[in-house]
């Protein structure tokens, strides 16, 4: 019988991509194996996930594409969730927890990193993001399982914190070390690999303001939550062998932000930053690979000896570097040397020069579209999808956004090229996904006219093929254009796409019984979204009557579908529709049922942030029925319920940004405490004090901000923030949890006598 370890689970994150995270990761677990622990390595990291890249080259070709095809976290997670919805009793559903308490689930999808003779006592093992197909209901690939799957739904409907406790348990029972490779950002994957799982959290981060900013409210909201549960260690990384004042400068921002926001004491993270801290080096290869595998002389690597060191302190204890036989390593880099000069595998340019990585890659793109169109060598068709993925991944550490653009635009004539020159049915499907993404991260910075022209080529090669699948993807992209074309005013073009999509969406639906759920949700989610459409431009025609029908017609859609409630499109198609039907012309819909709408809209915008960014207008929908009161009273209900269950965007976030729209909500919550504060009715006093609390966290927020903003600027708040306090204590509201409206704090250039 197998001892139990009681490892230690510790989470490398970071806020943005690019800082050497995983790369810190694959070689803390590389040496704490080759020291006689047993290891496990789990990439989380379900959008981008790439941390078996880092152990290329350790095993024989069939035991690394075993690796490559094994299930991973997402098969974990589907499995969960379809086998609880299959539960029809308590003892299914008590054998469900029987089978993930054994650790079945989770034994199926580890699979061993290293060989035997690179190992003596230890192991290292992964549990990958999950395997190219996912088995649930039916067979979906790995990106549509990604894309379908719910975490609300998961924790909510399915009681899913049982099997990330099982996986917890089972993998402290089993390794003395686990280390997660987490999202980045503020995601809900993130949240789960900062503060559910680990015991420890290493904040990984390079020295300028928008990751700094990033780890510190992470360590800050780690801190709110698990206390002294979790233990938190800051590793600044690619840090400049010369100590520059710019980077004294940065060092000494990166310490005053994680002390004030992310908790630190002054001590343990000069001590972080003093032992730490991963220095940059010119010497890291344009390709995944682990340190001491490449070095020369490990022992005198400086690049190795920091993980080494790295490692020592996050598991406390003693690392020695390996001796491994020349003649294995020699074999080990001969696997991993990319094929054409070094660059295959040069999408993961972490801890490189990330405008030289990209200069480079473009240069090697362009040669390679010369050598297809002048047939002056054939390249293989690997090194070619290598060179294509690398330059999509290459905006994760991109710091010149012209030269991404121009590094996309070249590798999607690339493909262009390709799909017509070699084979389409291989080269025309990655042409459309390199066009999908390339739509997807660059929306906000195209030119209308280019990305209208790119949604057309899109649908002109999703038409290629008549799957359903396809067919929705076709349906997704033509409703893009439609609102792209709406919002320019090109009301013919905006009607024509919203026919091509419905007529795609009729075609659909006479295969409705061999569809899955989820494309009928996608359906109905469609359908409501060409009725929104349709309302929208019979509403800049002034038919008002007959957009009134099309935003009914587009709710009902989506109402006769239950399941849909748990879906964050389906949410905000909700809220949308009903603050279209909540601010229609006044002859056309009484203030009452408009009222209702907006009511509805707040109530049922979900996580959507809609309803937070348009709250002035909701309320002035609100004011203009004849007797408020009880329709104010349910308003601000929903709006503090809203403030109170969101994790994301808050009211203080966007209205706290510049004194124009605090003042703007600070005069609207004025005019709603007066109609709610003398309402008989047992809400009214926490509603009053709920809505000043979230004026004095708007007035909080202009406060830290009040040196990029200006005196002068700050003083515009003074005669709406003395009208609102004015109100407030006419109802008798204690001002003691109130620091800025009271006057304690520093938002206004003058203090208020609450007295006269």
């Amino acid at each position: 019988m197998m001892i139990k370890k009681n490892g230690k689970i510790i989470t490398f994150y970071s806020y943005k991509g690019g800082v050497g995270r995983t790369m810190a990761l694959a070689n803390v677990a590389f040496l704490a194996a080759q020291n006689n622990l047993r290891v496990l390595v789990m990439d989380w990291d379900l959008e981008a996930p790439g941390l078996g890249y880092y152990f290329r080259g350790m095993l024989e070709i069939q035991d690394s594409k075993a690796v490559k095809e094994a299930p991973g976290v997402l098969n974990i997670l589907w499995d969960w969730n379809c086998s609880f919805r299959k539960c029809g009793s308590e003892k299914e559903f008590d054998n469900l927890k029987s089978r993930f308490s054994s650790g079945s689930p989770f034994e199926s999808c580890r699979r061993s990193l290293l060989p035997e003779t690179l190992l003596q006592r230890g192991c290292l093992d992964i549990i990958g993001a999950g395997s190219q197909q996912i088995e649930c209901d039916d067979t979906r690939s790995y990106e549509e399982a990604l894309a379908h799957f719910s975490w609300p739904k998961f924790y909510d409907e399915t009681a899913g914190g049982f099997a990330l406790k099982s996986l917890r348990t089972w993998a402290k029972d089993n390794y003395d070390v686990i280390l997660i490779d987490s999202r980045t950002g503020l995601a809900d994957v993130a949240g789960i690999c900062t503060m559910q799982l680990p015991d420890m959290v290493a904040l990984c981060f390079i020295l300028n303001r928008q990751n700094i900013d990033g780890v510190a409210r992470i360590s800050g909201v780690i801190r709110a939550n698990r206390s002294d549960e979790v233990e938190i260690r800051a590793i600044p990384m690619r840090v400049s062998q010369k100590n520059t004042p710019e980077e004294s400068d940065a060092s000494s921002r990166a310490i005053s932000e994680l002390t004030r926001i992310g908790g630190f004491s002054p001590d343990s993270l000069l001590e972080d930053f003093r032992i730490l801290t991963v220095k940059a080096s010119d010497s890291i290869p344009f390709y995944e690979t682990l340190a001491p595998i490449v070095a020369q002389h490990p022992r005198l690597d400086p690049l190795t000896m920091n993980y080494a060191l790295l490692a020592e302190e996050l598991l406390g204890r003693a690392i020695d570097l390996p001796d491994i036989p020349q003649d294995l390593l020699d074999h080990i880099r001969r696997r991993i040397q990319p094929k054409h000069a070094t660059i295959e595998y040069l999408k993961s340019l972490e801890t490189a020069d990330p405008s030289r990585a990209a200069g480079e890659l473009q240069r090697l793109i362009e040669s390679a579209l010369d050598s297809e169109t002048e047939e002056t060598g054939r390249l293989d068709d690997e090194y070619l999808s290598a060179l294509v993925d690398a330059s999509f991944q290459i905006d994760e550490v991109a710091e010149d956004p012209l030269q991404e653009f121009s590094l996309k635009n070249a590798t999607l004539d690339l493909l262009r090229g390709l799909s017509q020159i070699r084979d389409a049915i291989f080269w025309g499907p990655q042409l459309v996904a390199a066009i999908e993404k390339y739509l997807d991260e660059s929306r906000f910075y195209l030119e209308v006219e280019e990305e209208l022209e790119l949604l057309e080529e899109l649908d002109v090669l999703l038409a290629e093929n008549s799957t359903s699948s396809s067919k929705l993807k076709r349906i997704a992209f033509r409703r893009r254009t439609a609102w792209l074309y709406l919002n320019h005013q090109k009301i013919e073009a905006t009607m024509q796409t919203v026919g091509e999509f419905q007529i795609l969406l009729k075609d659909l639906l006479k295969e409705s019984s061999r569809l899955s759920m989820v494309a009928i949700e996608d359906i109905a989610v469609a359908e409501a979204d060409a009725s929104l459409l349709t309302g929208k431009v019979l509403a800049t025609k002034k038919s008002y009557k007959d957009a009134y029908e099309q935003f009914k017609s587009g709710l009902s859609k989506l109402e006769s579908i239950k399941s849909l409630s748990a879906r964050n499109d389906a949410s905000q198609m909700g809220f949308r529709l009903r603050y279209a039907l909540a601010t229609l012309d006044s002859k056309t819909i009484s203030r009452e049922e408009a009222a209702n709408y907006a009511i509805d809209a707040v109530r049922t915008s979900g996580s959507y942030a809609g309803a937070i960014f348009s709250f002035n207008e909701l309320a002035l929908v609100i004011l203009s029925v004849s007797d408020p009161v009880n329709y104010a009273l349910d308003y601000v209900e929903g709006i503090l319920h809203l403030q109170k269950v969101r994790s994301g965007s808050k009211i203080e976030h966007f209205y706290g940004r510049q004194p124009t729209i605090a003042s703007q909500f600070l005069e609207t919550a004025t005019k709603l405490i007066e109609i709610i504060g003398s309402a008989h009715d047992p809400r009214a006093p926490y509603l009053v004090k709920g809505l000043a609390v979230v004026a004095d966290s708007i007035l909080k927020n202009l406060t830290r901000r009040r040196q990029t903003v200006g005196r002068i600027k700050m003083d515009e708040i003074t005669t709406s923030r003395e009208k609102l306090i004015k109100v407030l204590v006419r109802f008798g509201l204690s001002f003691d949890e109130l620091p800025e409206l009271s006057g304690e704090g520093i938002a206004t250039s003058r203090r208020l006598n609450l007295d006269k």
